[in-house]
């Protein structure tokens, strides 16, 4: 009977443990999910009817033609402001929040910064060049910070089509969303801009969707 005690002290323990393994490696570990939106802005599980860059047609810093297909294949955070000081008094912070996500993937190509402007009629491609180039020396991949503009209402069209954003008519300017695009241009989560732990949260999502694009291209 002592024998047999004594295997039940020494087995027991050992079964949380043993089960911890068996299911470690029969098992799947699952990390969390990312939904999307449908186009009233509601949360759904699906891509089927998913909120998605819409198909629009404006250029970049550089005066390059940039659509929604040609941003296929990044997951890019999504910002909206002017680079005009006076329009944008909190363009400072703005871009602190922004160099965080950008500085943590800084060497990887399929992310990036996706930035449209409110101000078109003032902001102008050497400016705009320079902003970018500012905020992206140490980037290990170039062409990963975009800043798009073009038309007053080609810009506001696509805003309005791909995120369902609308804007303050008292102040139009003033726009704290950041959006999440995964690689097929789907509209994955949004974050206030103001909120370090949101953008904390971004960095991680960001993780995510490159774990999902990574198990898709196996």
């Amino acid at each position: 009977m002592r024998w047999r005690n004594a295997l039940l002290v020494i087995c027991v323990p050992g079964i949380p443990l043993f089960l911890l393994v068996l299911l470690g490696k029969c098992g799947t570990h699952e990390f969390g999910s990312l939904g999307y939106y449908d186009s009233t802005g509601q949360r759904i599980e699906s891509s089927e009817g998913a909120l998605r860059l819409s198909d629009f047609a404006l250029v970049d810093q550089f005066g390059d033609a940039v659509n929604a297909d040609s941003l296929r294949g990044t997951i890019w955070l999504t910002a909206f402001f002017s680079i005009d000081p006076a329009t944008t008094p909190y363009l400072a912070n703005m871009t602190k929040q922004l160099l965080w996500p950008n500085w943590r993937y800084r060497d990887e190509a399929d992310v990036g910064t996706l930035c449209f402007s409110l101000r078109p009629d003032l902001d102008q491609p050497a400016d705009m060049q320079a902003y970018v180039q500012r905020n992206t020396r140490y980037n290990g991949a170039p062409g990963k910070w975009i800043f798009l503009t073009g038309d007053r209402m080609d810009v506001d069209q696509a805003i309005a089509e791909s995120f369902l954003l609308e804007r303050d008519p008292t102040d139009p300017y003033n726009v704290a969303t950041l959006f999440l695009v995964d690689s097929h241009g789907y509209v994955r989560q949004k974050y206030l801009a103001t909120s370090e732990h949101e953008i904390g949260e971004a960095v991680e999502d960001i993780a995510l969707l490159k774990k999902y694009k990574k198990i898709a291209e196996r």
